[in-house]
């Protein structure tokens, strides 16, 4: 009889930004996490992303808050703008102050979306800004509904 080994799943978190403004405290996060625990079968070795913006009170309280998935190996999301080689972390960074990640559905582009993602840390408070870059009617992706959710709240 076998026994299976468990290891303990990476996560990363990264502060791609934080700021205070108005007496509040903004900060842009980047977390990833292993796709999938089982490396032997479908994003075995694939890492999923999102974008997480927090705005706390001068107490550190939580305000608000927002969440973007940018890139998930089993809905076929992933970030297109800044490229990459397809074996390379995700390097996101602000240029001039701002950033921009444009990410979308790789696996059917004819049949998903691709958005555009823009954080401003001149106006923080603004939180994520997505606009929809793509999208062929009658079609529904995970990226869409996830883009749907935050339009909607």
């Amino acid at each position: 009889m076998s026994r299976l080994r468990r290891t303990k799943a990476r996560a990363d978190i990264t502060v791609l930004d934080r700021v205070r403004s108005d007496g509040d405290y903004y900060v842009v996060l980047m977390a990833g996490a292993e796709s999938n625990c089982n490396i032997q079968s479908m994003c075995g070795a694939a890492s999923d992303y999102t974008l997480i913006w927090i705005r706390l009170d001068r107490n550190l309280r939580l305000k608000d808050k927002q969440a973007v998935v940018v890139e998930d190996c089993r809905s076929g999301i992933s970030i297109t703008d800044p490229p990459r080689k397809e074996d390379q972390e995700p390097k996101l960074r602000l240029v001039r102050g701002k950033l921009t990640v444009v990410y979308g559905n790789d696996s059917d582009p004819e049949k998903g979306i691709t958005t555009r993602l823009v954080y401003d840390r001149k106006a923080p408070d603004q939180g994520f800004r997505t606009s929809t870059l793509t999208h062929v009617p009658g079609t529904i992706s995970s990226a869409w509904l996830s883009f749907k959710m935050l339009a909607d709240a």
